[in-house]
Protein backbone atom coordinates (compact mmCIF):
# COMPACT_ATOMS: atom_id res chain seq x y z
CA UNK A 1 0.00 0.00 0.00
CA UNK A 2 2.68 2.42 0.98
CA UNK A 3 5.83 2.64 -1.17
CA UNK A 4 9.13 4.38 0.21
CA UNK A 5 10.04 7.84 -1.78
CA UNK A 6 13.53 8.33 -3.22
CA UNK A 7 15.19 11.25 -2.32
CA UNK A 8 14.75 13.15 -6.36
CA UNK A 9 10.40 12.44 -4.84
CA UNK A 10 10.83 13.96 -2.24
CA UNK A 11 11.41 17.39 -2.69
CA UNK A 12 8.58 19.29 -2.82
CA UNK A 13 7.27 17.22 0.32
CA UNK A 14 10.10 18.51 2.33
CA UNK A 15 9.00 21.79 1.61
CA UNK A 16 5.73 20.84 2.49
CA UNK A 17 6.72 19.37 5.82
CA UNK A 18 9.35 22.22 6.78
CA UNK A 19 6.20 24.44 7.49
CA UNK A 20 5.86 21.64 10.56
CA UNK A 21 8.11 20.69 13.50
CA UNK A 22 10.14 17.84 12.18
CA UNK A 23 13.49 16.93 12.87
CA UNK A 24 14.57 16.02 9.20
CA UNK A 25 17.63 14.32 9.82
CA UNK A 26 15.15 11.16 11.29
CA UNK A 27 12.83 11.34 8.29
CA UNK A 28 11.32 9.29 6.02
CA UNK A 29 8.51 9.45 3.11
CA UNK A 30 6.19 6.79 1.69
CA UNK A 31 3.46 7.30 -1.06
CA UNK A 32 0.16 5.52 -0.99
CA UNK A 33 -0.28 3.70 -4.30
CA UNK A 34 -3.97 2.87 -3.73
CA UNK A 35 -5.44 6.67 -3.53
CA UNK A 36 -7.10 7.54 -6.50
CA UNK A 37 -7.73 11.20 -6.37
CA UNK A 38 -5.44 12.87 -4.10
CA UNK A 39 -1.85 12.19 -3.18
CA UNK A 40 -1.53 10.29 0.15
CA UNK A 41 1.73 10.09 1.78
CA UNK A 42 3.01 8.39 5.45
CA UNK A 43 5.37 10.51 7.15
CA UNK A 44 7.97 8.76 9.35
CA UNK A 45 9.30 10.78 11.80
CA UNK A 46 11.04 9.14 14.44
CA UNK A 47 8.90 6.89 16.49
CA UNK A 48 6.09 9.54 15.12
CA UNK A 49 3.43 8.94 12.12
CA UNK A 50 1.89 10.99 10.37
CA UNK A 51 -0.19 11.09 7.52
CA UNK A 52 -0.10 14.34 4.73
CA UNK A 53 -3.36 14.51 1.95
CA UNK A 54 -2.03 16.60 -1.10
CA UNK A 55 -5.74 17.53 -2.66
CA UNK A 56 -6.21 17.33 -6.50
CA UNK A 57 -5.89 20.42 -8.34
CA UNK A 58 -9.52 20.53 -8.93
CA UNK A 59 -9.87 20.85 -5.29
CA UNK A 60 -12.07 24.42 -3.80
CA UNK A 61 -10.56 25.54 -1.17
CA UNK A 62 -13.95 26.22 0.50
CA UNK A 63 -14.63 22.45 0.77
CA UNK A 64 -11.40 21.93 2.31
CA UNK A 65 -11.79 24.25 4.78
CA UNK A 66 -15.35 22.65 5.08
CA UNK A 67 -13.52 19.31 5.75
CA UNK A 68 -11.45 20.73 8.44
CA UNK A 69 -14.41 21.93 10.14
CA UNK A 70 -15.80 18.98 10.43
CA UNK A 71 -13.06 17.06 11.41
CA UNK A 72 -11.82 19.83 14.27
CA UNK A 73 -15.35 19.68 15.39
CA UNK A 74 -15.28 16.10 15.71
CA UNK A 75 -11.93 15.96 17.32
CA UNK A 76 -13.03 18.64 20.31
CA UNK A 77 -16.17 16.43 20.85
CA UNK A 78 -13.65 13.26 21.52
CA UNK A 79 -15.15 11.30 18.68
CA UNK A 80 -12.04 9.27 18.19
CA UNK A 81 -13.06 7.85 14.83
CA UNK A 82 -11.43 10.56 12.37
CA UNK A 83 -8.05 12.36 12.38
CA UNK A 84 -7.26 15.81 13.36
CA UNK A 85 -5.71 18.32 11.55
CA UNK A 86 -2.35 19.18 12.79
CA UNK A 87 -1.43 23.15 12.27
CA UNK A 88 1.51 24.28 10.58
CA UNK A 89 4.07 26.73 12.31
CA UNK A 90 1.63 29.77 10.65
CA UNK A 91 -0.74 28.18 12.73
CA UNK A 92 -2.35 27.41 9.67
CA UNK A 93 -4.68 24.04 8.95
CA UNK A 94 -3.47 24.16 5.29
CA UNK A 95 0.18 24.52 3.89
CA UNK A 96 0.35 25.60 0.44
CA UNK A 97 2.86 24.98 -1.92
CA UNK A 98 3.30 25.08 -5.82
CA UNK A 99 -0.23 25.66 -5.86
CA UNK A 100 -1.51 22.69 -4.12
CA UNK A 101 -3.08 22.10 -0.61
CA UNK A 102 -1.89 20.18 2.04
CA UNK A 103 -3.46 18.76 5.21
CA UNK A 104 -1.07 17.06 8.25
CA UNK A 105 -3.52 14.41 10.03
CA UNK A 106 -2.40 11.74 13.09
CA UNK A 107 -2.21 8.54 12.03
CA UNK A 108 -5.40 6.51 12.85
CA UNK A 109 -4.23 3.23 14.06
CA UNK A 110 -5.46 -0.30 12.24
CA UNK A 111 -5.02 -0.79 8.54
CA UNK A 112 -7.91 -1.48 5.88
CA UNK A 113 -9.31 -4.82 5.19
CA UNK A 114 -11.67 -4.10 2.15
CA UNK A 115 -12.09 -2.33 -0.84
CA UNK A 116 -15.71 -2.14 -2.86
CA UNK A 117 -14.59 -4.38 -5.20
CA UNK A 118 -12.78 -6.84 -3.01
CA UNK A 119 -15.31 -7.88 -0.18
CA UNK A 120 -13.71 -11.54 0.14
CA UNK A 121 -12.23 -10.85 3.63
CA UNK A 122 -15.58 -8.43 4.99
CA UNK A 123 -17.16 -10.79 7.55
CA UNK A 124 -20.16 -9.96 9.24
CA UNK A 125 -18.60 -8.77 12.41
CA UNK A 126 -16.79 -5.85 9.86
CA UNK A 127 -19.96 -4.89 8.77
CA UNK A 128 -21.42 -4.86 11.89
CA UNK A 129 -18.99 -2.38 13.11
CA UNK A 130 -19.07 -0.46 9.48
CA UNK A 131 -23.11 0.52 10.54
CA UNK A 132 -22.21 0.96 14.00
CA UNK A 133 -19.37 3.26 13.43
CA UNK A 134 -21.72 5.34 10.69
CA UNK A 135 -24.57 5.74 12.91
CA UNK A 136 -22.33 7.29 15.68
CA UNK A 137 -20.87 9.23 13.03
CA UNK A 138 -24.42 10.22 11.69
CA UNK A 139 -25.14 11.50 15.67
CA UNK A 140 -22.38 13.17 15.86
CA UNK A 141 -22.21 15.53 13.27
CA UNK A 142 -26.42 16.01 12.75
CA UNK A 143 -26.15 19.61 14.73
CA UNK A 144 -23.06 20.69 12.98
CA UNK A 145 -23.53 23.65 10.68
CA UNK A 146 -21.68 25.57 8.39
CA UNK A 147 -22.45 27.20 5.09
CA UNK A 148 -23.14 24.93 2.11
CA UNK A 149 -20.14 25.03 -0.16
CA UNK A 150 -21.63 24.98 -3.86
CA UNK A 151 -19.55 23.06 -5.41
CA UNK A 152 -20.78 19.77 -2.97
CA UNK A 153 -24.41 18.78 -4.57
CA UNK A 154 -27.12 16.26 -2.93
CA UNK A 155 -28.34 13.19 -3.76
CA UNK A 156 -31.08 14.31 -5.54
CA UNK A 157 -29.56 16.88 -7.96
CA UNK A 158 -27.44 13.62 -9.45
CA UNK A 159 -30.68 12.35 -10.31
CA UNK A 160 -33.09 15.24 -11.35
CA UNK A 161 -30.06 15.74 -13.79
CA UNK A 162 -29.09 12.40 -14.55
CA UNK A 163 -29.99 12.07 -18.61
CA UNK A 164 -27.64 15.27 -18.92
CA UNK A 165 -24.99 14.37 -16.81
CA UNK A 166 -25.18 10.66 -18.41
CA UNK A 167 -25.03 11.94 -21.90
CA UNK A 168 -22.45 14.85 -21.32
CA UNK A 169 -19.83 12.18 -19.63
CA UNK A 170 -20.74 9.96 -22.83
CA UNK A 171 -19.24 11.95 -24.85
CA UNK A 172 -16.21 12.48 -23.41
CA UNK A 173 -15.51 8.88 -22.79
CA UNK A 174 -12.49 7.95 -24.51
CA UNK A 175 -12.34 3.96 -24.82
CA UNK A 176 -14.48 2.67 -27.59
CA UNK A 177 -14.79 -0.56 -25.58
CA UNK A 178 -16.28 1.58 -22.52
CA UNK A 179 -18.51 3.96 -25.03
CA UNK A 180 -19.88 0.95 -26.94
CA UNK A 181 -21.42 -0.54 -23.47
CA UNK A 182 -22.84 2.88 -22.17
CA UNK A 183 -24.40 3.03 -25.99
CA UNK A 184 -25.90 -0.08 -25.53
CA UNK A 185 -27.25 0.48 -22.09
CA UNK A 186 -28.55 4.28 -22.39
CA UNK A 187 -31.84 3.40 -22.67
CA UNK A 188 -32.00 1.18 -19.48
CA UNK A 189 -30.17 3.58 -17.71
CA UNK A 190 -31.93 6.72 -18.78
CA UNK A 191 -35.44 4.81 -17.78
CA UNK A 192 -34.01 3.90 -14.93
CA UNK A 193 -32.93 7.63 -13.77
CA UNK A 194 -36.76 8.35 -14.64
CA UNK A 195 -38.01 5.66 -12.04
CA UNK A 196 -35.30 6.77 -9.64
CA UNK A 197 -36.34 10.17 -9.81
CA UNK A 198 -40.27 9.37 -9.49
CA UNK A 199 -39.27 7.71 -6.11
CA UNK A 200 -37.27 10.31 -4.56
CA UNK A 201 -40.02 13.08 -5.41
CA UNK A 202 -42.63 10.16 -3.88
CA UNK A 203 -41.00 9.77 -0.79
CA UNK A 204 -39.95 14.11 -0.34
CA UNK A 205 -36.35 13.54 -0.23
CA UNK A 206 -35.03 17.05 -1.60
CA UNK A 207 -37.33 18.58 1.63
CA UNK A 208 -36.05 16.14 4.17
CA UNK A 209 -33.54 17.33 6.81
CA UNK A 210 -30.25 17.99 5.60
CA UNK A 211 -27.08 17.87 7.74
CA UNK A 212 -23.14 16.81 7.02
CA UNK A 213 -22.75 13.33 5.45
CA UNK A 214 -19.59 11.63 4.25
CA UNK A 215 -21.35 10.33 1.02
CA UNK A 216 -18.50 7.90 0.62
CA UNK A 217 -18.12 5.76 4.02
CA UNK A 218 -17.77 2.48 2.38
CA UNK A 219 -15.07 -0.69 3.74
CA UNK A 220 -12.27 0.76 1.86
CA UNK A 221 -12.46 3.86 3.42
CA UNK A 222 -12.03 2.75 7.28
CA UNK A 223 -9.31 0.83 8.93
CA UNK A 224 -9.91 -1.86 11.42
CA UNK A 225 -7.94 -3.54 14.40
CA UNK A 226 -9.53 -7.30 13.95
CA UNK A 227 -13.01 -6.82 13.27
CA UNK A 228 -13.43 -3.55 15.16
CA UNK A 229 -13.59 0.07 13.05
CA UNK A 230 -10.57 2.36 14.41
CA UNK A 231 -10.93 5.40 11.84
CA UNK A 232 -12.41 6.76 9.04
CA UNK A 233 -10.85 8.65 6.59
CA UNK A 234 -11.31 10.09 2.90
CA UNK A 235 -13.76 13.01 3.71
CA UNK A 236 -13.41 14.58 -0.21
CA UNK A 237 -17.01 14.73 -0.72
CA UNK A 238 -18.17 15.11 2.11
CA UNK A 239 -20.99 17.62 1.72
CA UNK A 240 -25.16 18.30 3.35
CA UNK A 241 -27.41 15.55 2.65
CA UNK A 242 -30.58 13.77 4.54
CA UNK A 243 -28.89 11.03 6.72
CA UNK A 244 -30.08 8.46 4.51
CA UNK A 245 -28.17 9.04 1.76
CA UNK A 246 -24.91 7.93 4.01
CA UNK A 247 -26.92 4.78 4.95
CA UNK A 248 -27.65 4.23 0.93
CA UNK A 249 -24.05 4.53 0.71
CA UNK A 250 -22.62 2.27 2.91
CA UNK A 251 -26.09 -0.36 2.29
CA UNK A 252 -24.94 -0.14 -1.43
CA UNK A 253 -20.95 -0.52 -1.37
CA UNK A 254 -20.52 -2.90 1.09
CA UNK A 255 -23.36 -5.53 0.62
CA UNK A 256 -22.94 -7.05 -3.24
CA UNK A 257 -20.81 -9.86 -4.79
CA UNK A 258 -18.26 -8.09 -7.46
CA UNK A 259 -17.01 -11.24 -8.49
CA UNK A 260 -18.10 -15.31 -8.93
CA UNK A 261 -21.57 -16.21 -7.82
CA UNK A 262 -24.09 -13.48 -7.13
CA UNK A 263 -21.87 -11.50 -9.12
CA UNK A 264 -23.57 -7.48 -8.81
CA UNK A 265 -26.45 -8.63 -6.71
CA UNK A 266 -27.04 -7.63 -3.32
CA UNK A 267 -26.70 -10.18 -0.01
CA UNK A 268 -30.07 -9.69 1.34
CA UNK A 269 -28.80 -10.94 4.78
CA UNK A 270 -25.75 -8.70 4.83
CA UNK A 271 -28.23 -5.51 3.96
CA UNK A 272 -30.65 -6.50 7.00
CA UNK A 273 -27.32 -6.75 9.28
CA UNK A 274 -26.05 -3.52 8.31
CA UNK A 275 -29.07 -1.95 8.53
CA UNK A 276 -29.93 -3.37 11.82
CA UNK A 277 -26.69 -2.70 13.04
CA UNK A 278 -27.24 1.41 12.23
CA UNK A 279 -30.90 1.53 13.53
CA UNK A 280 -30.06 -0.13 17.03
CA UNK A 281 -26.59 2.63 17.46
CA UNK A 282 -28.37 5.31 16.05
CA UNK A 283 -31.52 5.29 18.00
CA UNK A 284 -35.38 5.94 17.24
CA UNK A 285 -35.83 7.27 13.73
CA UNK A 286 -37.70 10.72 13.37
CA UNK A 287 -39.73 8.61 10.12
CA UNK A 288 -41.66 5.56 10.93
CA UNK A 289 -40.31 2.16 9.74
CA UNK A 290 -42.36 1.59 6.12
CA UNK A 291 -41.66 4.89 5.15
CA UNK A 292 -38.07 5.00 6.18
CA UNK A 293 -38.02 1.96 4.11
CA UNK A 294 -39.28 3.17 1.51
CA UNK A 295 -36.63 6.42 1.21
CA UNK A 296 -33.49 3.97 1.78
CA UNK A 297 -34.79 1.94 -1.26
CA UNK A 298 -34.69 5.31 -3.31
CA UNK A 299 -31.89 6.85 -2.04
CA UNK A 300 -30.19 3.20 -2.44
CA UNK A 301 -30.93 3.75 -6.42
CA UNK A 302 -30.21 7.08 -6.64
CA UNK A 303 -26.60 6.21 -4.66
CA UNK A 304 -25.63 3.42 -7.04
CA UNK A 305 -26.30 5.48 -10.49
CA UNK A 306 -24.54 8.77 -8.48
CA UNK A 307 -22.11 5.66 -8.30
CA UNK A 308 -22.48 4.88 -12.20
CA UNK A 309 -21.67 8.72 -12.70
CA UNK A 310 -18.21 8.69 -10.91
CA UNK A 311 -17.32 5.04 -12.42
CA UNK A 312 -17.56 6.79 -15.94
CA UNK A 313 -15.68 10.00 -15.05
CA UNK A 314 -13.19 7.89 -13.41
CA UNK A 315 -12.55 5.76 -16.67
CA UNK A 316 -12.12 8.94 -18.50
CA UNK A 317 -9.67 10.52 -16.29
CA UNK A 318 -7.51 7.37 -16.08
CA UNK A 319 -8.53 5.86 -19.90
CA UNK A 320 -5.33 3.62 -19.65
CA UNK A 321 -6.25 1.76 -16.76
CA UNK A 322 -7.30 -1.48 -17.46
CA UNK A 323 -10.00 -2.00 -14.83
CA UNK A 324 -12.16 1.16 -16.16
CA UNK A 325 -14.38 -0.75 -18.74
CA UNK A 326 -14.58 -3.88 -16.07
CA UNK A 327 -15.60 -1.24 -13.62
CA UNK A 328 -18.15 0.30 -15.53
CA UNK A 329 -19.89 -3.00 -16.74
CA UNK A 330 -19.88 -3.70 -12.98
CA UNK A 331 -21.96 -0.72 -12.01
CA UNK A 332 -23.83 -0.88 -15.03
CA UNK A 333 -25.11 -4.61 -13.79
CA UNK A 334 -25.68 -3.47 -10.52
CA UNK A 335 -28.30 -0.94 -11.82
CA UNK A 336 -30.11 -3.80 -14.26
CA UNK A 337 -29.63 -7.04 -11.54
CA UNK A 338 -30.98 -5.95 -8.67
CA UNK A 339 -34.73 -5.86 -7.67
CA UNK A 340 -33.86 -2.68 -5.69
CA UNK A 341 -38.33 -3.13 -4.53
CA UNK A 342 -37.25 -6.43 -2.61
CA UNK A 343 -33.98 -6.17 -1.12
CA UNK A 344 -35.35 -5.02 2.29
CA UNK A 345 -38.29 -7.41 2.34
Amino acid sequence: MYKKLVKNQTTEIVAVLKQYNFVFSNISIYRNTTANNNRIFLVKNGKNKFILRESNKSKVLKHLELEIEILQHLYKKGFGLTPYIIPNTHNSFITICNNKYYMLENLLPGDVKAEVNNLTQFNNRKLLSLFESLAKFTKEVEKFDNPIPKDNKPLFYYVKNGKELFTNLLTKVKSSTTKDVLIDNTDFVNNFIEETERRLLAVGYDKLKKQIVHFDLHPGNVNYVKDKITGIFDFDWVRYDHRITDLACTLGQSCYAYKGKGRALYNKEKLHLGLESYQKAYGKSEIKTGEENMIILAALRGYMFFQLLWIIEWSINYPKNLKSNEYVRFSIDVLKLNDFDRLLN
